[in-house]
């Protein structure tokens, strides 16, 4: 017997979305009287440019009292911010908020933080925001937002319901073999199949959870991508967000991946979407300075998408120039624990390797220590030398080698407080710490921000090279 996930054409499972932001908890205010409404219209857009008012919708907040509400949305990059809405008088108040709409249908998130039993406990509230519509209203509750309008209503408690199952929830984590998931998930599928087969929104984000689910398992699977190049009508949401950036990131080098003209099996919705989704993964710190991923840049950078976006498209896939990288490291000033002072490439040279990994550090910074353990407990590759770099102020030099002592990180240095070694940080934009940077034998960087070690991407990536 087949599963469904072997099945290239069906109706596939409803899921909502579940999209953790702590910014976006709604607190509960004291009631008092209630006087005049006040409208209060703020311009909202990820650029900064003003908001073409035909390309745009309006949000609004009808409060009963004082009290605050957010919610996370997509922008037209695929990239979330937090719309605060906040009223800070005890009376009705209508707080109105205008935004470019991103797409013609996404979907907006709020999340809730209650105690209950004296446990903590997180619930969703994901609203459906369509194309037929300019202006969504909703009332605060006191404790979470409403959205006034029936059918859209009705879609949400629907979606709420789901996004909440905790069937969902732990699906991948309970369950591991692939037949007793695939089986799992097509049953969860079955279940909920009939209530959304008249909304063809809701059976569009159906899909999107159902296909990202099948994703998490078997990331590299054709029926993903078949699914995806059939896409026209699109719906800004987590989980084609979450669907899209593990189908790139499994299959960008793979051959006839990227686009082309020639190839007519595309769907508008596909080459609408993919260079959007392809910047967004471009753009990720990880990946900036990703030499594997050279002939993509390029490829978008010949789209109309890139045309129409091609400032912010620049300076947020942006490469460092590895010939100023070395001009840089060259004139950094490391000392080792002897107090003995030189150039950190003559330190590389006297620790040869096909690669280094730099991690900078600082005695107290907690998570830099537990990177530094974990370390310890992995099996790291031979042809790697992890470089340990102090930041630490030079008032703690003693400090600092006694600690890096204890925590027998070898080779360790420790980075002087001259001007050069600053303008090398600024460089490399280290802001905070930890940070690690992998670099070739001929220290060319291969990843400017490369994964924590408490990422399971960290070894992955170390293992591949």
């Amino acid at each position: 017997m087949y599963y469904l996930f072997h099945k290239y054409k069906r109706q596939s499972f409803y899921f909502i979305l579940i999209l953790v932001m702590l910014s976006n908890i709604s607190c509960k205010e004291d009631k008092s009287n209630q006087v005049t409404n006040e409208n209060v219209t703020a311009h909202v857009n990820s650029s900064n440019k003003p908001i073409n008012l035909s390309d745009s919708i309006t949000i609004s907040v009808n409060f009963s009292n004082a009290g605050k509400v957010g919610f996370d949305i997509p922008d037209e990059y695929f990239n979330n911010f937090n719309l605060e809405f906040k009223n800070d008088k005890n009376n009705d108040s209508v707080i109105e908020k205008r935004i470019k709409r991103p797409s013609n249908a996404f979907v907006i998130t709020n999340g809730i933080v209650r105690k209950i039993d004296g446990k903590i406990n997180i619930s969703f509230y994901s609203f459906f925001l369509g194309p037929s519509k300019d202006h969504f209203k909703f009332i605060f509750n006191n404790e979470h937002p409403i959205l006034i309008n029936e059918k859209e209503s009705e879609m949400f408690f629907n979606l709420h319901d789901l996004s909440n199952n905790e069937n969902y929830l732990i699906l991948n984590k309970n369950i591991k073999k692939d037949n007793d998931y695939y089986k799992k998930l097509d049953s969860l599928f079955l279940h909920y199949k009939t209530d959304l087969n008249n909304n063809r929104f809701a059976s569009k984000l159906n899909d999107y959870f159902y296909y990202n689910k099948l994703s998490e398992r078997n990331p590299k699977s054709r029926v993903i991508g078949d699914y995806l190049k059939k896409q026209d009508t699109i719906i800004y949401s987590p989980p084609l967000n979450s669907l899209f950036q593990r189908y790139i990131r499994h299959n960008i080098n793979a051959p006839n991946f990227l686009p082309t003209e020639e190839d007519k099996t595309l769907s508008g919705g596909y080459r609408r979407l993919f260079p959007v989704q392809l910047f967004k993964f471009l753009s990720l710190k990880q990946n900036k300075n990703n030499q594997e991923y050279a002939k993509a840049r390029s490829w978008l950078k010949q789209t109309e998408f890139y045309k129409k976006n091609a400032e912010i498209i620049d300076e947020e896939i942006a490469t460092i120039n590895n010939e100023d990288f070395k001009d840089k490291l060259n004139e950094t000033i490391v000392l080792n624990k002897h107090g003995l002072e030189k150039k950190l490439t003559h330190y590389l040279e006297e620790n040869p390797a096909d690669f280094y990994l730099i991690d900078f550090w600082a005695t107290w910074c907690k998570p830099c220590i537990a990177g530094v353990h974990k370390m310890k407990k992995m099996k790291l590759p031979d042809k790697l030398a992890v470089i340990s770099i102090s930041l630490d102020e030079p008032k703690n030099f003693e400090k600092w080698k006694s600690t890096t002592t204890v925590l027998k990180q070898a080779p360790t240095y420790f980075m002087s407080n001259k001007k050069e070694n600053k303008e090398f940080l600024k460089f490399l934009e280290v802001t905070s710490i930890p940070r690690y940077v992998l670099l070739d034998k001929n220290l060319n960087i291969l990843n400017e921000d490369y994964f924590s070690p408490e990422d399971s991407k960290f070894l992955i990536g170390l293992d591949s090279l």
